[in-house]
């Protein structure tokens, strides 16, 4: 999201909760919602961009959500799968996908050849570093565990109950 801002992105989303939409809000996200009834997505965003659609989707959880997100794209709009978390499979309207003229790419790190990941790398130095360095992206830590607390943090993760990241400290404070 702050990466978005920082390239002139309205930035829109979801997330599981209110708390969680507010301290996205707080950090810079322009309109969000929470999941809901089928056609939920498209509702929202058509509501916010006076019914044109979104022209990019970063998917990090996959499943039902790739289909949710393909009503509320803009013609010519770009969905980038990045994660599975809601599943691997999901069913899509190929004649929405078609008439629009969308693009569904998907991608992750770990596969790509050690060639791409440097590039990649060497990409997010020149290119993200300066914004993290001047504080135009932060990264929000919601808890900090010791290394022998891994299994506290853990289930801190798994209920779904954090906003932002949680860390793990290894050795001596």
């Amino acid at each position: 999201m702050q990466l978005a801002r920082c390239l002139g992105a309205r930035v829109v989303g979801t997330a599981r909760g209110e708390g969680k939409l507010a301290a996205a809000r707080a950090a810079g996200m322009h309109d969000g919602c929470v999941p809901g009834a089928p056609g939920w997505l498209a509702t929202a965003v058509h509501g916010w961009t006076e019914g044109r659609g979104v022209d990019v989707v970063l998917d990090l959880v996959g499943g039902d959500y790739v289909a949710e997100a393909l009503p509320a794209m803009a013609p010519k709009g770009r969905l980038v799968v990045v994660g599975t978390l809601a599943g691997t499979m999901s069913a899509v309207d190929l004649r929405l996908l078609l008439s629009r003229r969308l693009v569904v790419r998907g991608t992750v790190l770990r596969s790509r050849p050690l060639e791409e990941r440097i590039v990649v790398t060497q990409a997010y130095e020149r290119e993200v570093l300066p914004w993290l360095a001047s504080g135009a992206v932060t990264t929000r830590v919601d808890a900090t565990y010791p290394l022998e607390r891994l299994g506290e943090a853990h289930a801190l993760v798994e209920g779904n109950g954090t906003i932002g990241k949680v860390a793990i400290t290894v050795g001596a404070p």
